[in-house]
């Protein structure tokens, strides 16, 4: 979801919510946020491993945002688990995603080298889909996202179809989009609040 969301409301656990947000910083680094929210108490079975167990949210260097399990000490990586339970060997799966990110070709990727294919199709997506509302606001054109909050409540949804056209598949996801949607309860949520654009508030 623009301009940083993963899709809103992913389940995360029994009436638990999540998202993923990475916010850049500058060219090289990125704030990553992982939130979980509920309209309900969070079991505390839950809250006892996000506060302890270091696989929802990796242990942190005390006083720091930095993981302890981290690019400077290969993330900890444990071999033996690597060997006979786990492809990577590093423990938490927030982890794994951020080696991948760190580790393609230093703190700059040079994407002319890629070898993008179908499989790569959202990321395909996604950035030209970044790329055209960037030069879109260099023109003095605001994304249009942020004026449509509803839309940050649906999952993500595929469809296959063996005989149809894009056209219908697209309609067909939207649709169970529709039916498992993130519904707000209404005595839990705050008041909706007025947005106006910029050039109406400077006069």
């Amino acid at each position: 979801m623009m301009p940083i969301f993963c899709t809103a409301g992913i389940s995360a656990g029994p009436e638990t919510y999540s998202s993923d947000m990475r916010l850049p910083i500058d060219n090289t680094s990125l704030m990553f946020y992982r939130l979980r929210w509920s309209y309900n108490p969070i079991p505390d079975k839950e809250l006892q491993e996000y506060k302890h167990g270091g696989f929802i949210y990796p242990e942190l260097i005390p006083g720091t945002w930095t993981p302890k399990a981290n690019v400077h000490n290969d993330y900890n990586i444990d071999r033996v688990v690597q060997k006979y339970f786990s492809y990577t060997g590093i423990k938490t799966f927030p982890l794994q995603d951020i080696a991948m990110m760190e580790n393609q070709w230093g703190p700059l990727a040079d994407r002319t080298k890629e070898h993008l294919t179908s499989s790569d199709y959202m990321i395909i997506h996604v950035r030209r889909r970044l790329l055209s509302a960037a030069k879109a606001l260099a023109q003095g054109m605001e994304p249009e996202a942020p004026w449509h909050p509803e839309e940050y409540r649906y999952h993500r949804e595929s469809v296959v179809l063996a005989h149809g056209t894009l056209e219908e598949a697209t309609e067909r996801a939207k649709a169970q989009a529709s039916t498992t949607r993130v519904t707000p309860e209404p005595e839990r949520v705050a008041p909706e609040i007025s947005v106006m654009p910029l050039d109406q508030l400077v006069s």
